[in-house]
């Protein structure tokens, strides 16, 4: 399975807040939910970009549990 498949499917289904959230030192997203939607819809378009992001959600988002 490729790392976008991957990532499509740890993110379906998941109930994220709408709250801010600190992806990593440089970056931030003011509602989690609606970033990780427009990240997996330009992923699934071919942008390497979301895909990183998706990545680092996902690496923070296991780290907190």
């Amino acid at each position: 399975m490729n790392e976008l498949n991957e990532l499509l499917a740890y993110f379906q289904g998941r109930n994220l807040p709408d709250t801010e959230f600190v992806i990593s030192r440089w970056a931030r997203t003011c509602n989690l939910r609606q970033c990780v939607q427009l990240a997996l819809i330009n992923a699934r378009n071919g942008n390497k970009t979301s895909t990183k992001t998706l990545r680092l959600i996902r690496e923070k988002l296991e780290l907190m549990k």
